[in-house]
């Protein structure tokens, strides 16, 4: 995945990135095997990926 990038949330699902279910915030946090990916949504069913970060700092 690139950063900067739109996808969709089939595109995502693709991936094999699982959403992370936290409320009240305005993006959608998704986590991987080793890391945890940030996307803010663009309108309609896509996404624009803005961070991803390591799945252990995410926890810390």
């Amino acid at each position: 995945m690139e950063l900067d990038k739109i996808y969709t949330n089939k595109e995502i699902a693709n991936f094999g990135l699982t959403p992370n279910q936290i409320e009240n915030v305005d993006f959608k946090i998704y986590e991987g095997t080793k890391k945890v990916y940030f996307f803010e949504p663009i309108g309609g069913n896509n996404f624009r990926l803005y961070s991803i970060i390591s799945k252990r700092s995410f926890f810390l």
